[in-house]
């Protein structure tokens, strides 16, 4: 018994390594687990966003151009009141 003693204590160390390391390691994956998540939250969001921005845009394009149509077609329409750019914008979003 006193021969094997070191090595079962050395196994017995190597032992509390490995769960030392693996505890680790599963902290390291959780980590990550929660980072990417919110990467990708993040990342719907932002792309969401753009979406909106490009959509507000060529509603704000349509409209100039229809306007300025609207204008060239018929003088008398420049005499009447239009709702402002951002308020269409607004309903429509």
């Amino acid at each position: 018994m006193l021969l094997i003693q070191p090595y079962i204590l050395c196994i017995e160390s190597f032992q509390k390594i490995l769960d030392a390391l693996k505890t680790r390691l599963s902290q390291i994956l959780d980590c990550l687990l929660f980072l990417s998540k919110d990467w990708i939250n993040y990342s719907i969001q932002f792309f969401w966003r753009i979406r909106f921005v490009n959509l507000k845009q060529k509603i704000n394009y349509r409209f100039k151009n229809n306007y300025r149509k609207d204008q060239q077609n018929s003088p008398g329409l420049q005499a009447q009141n239009h709702p402002k750019i951002g308020q269409i914008c607004q309903i429509i979003i």
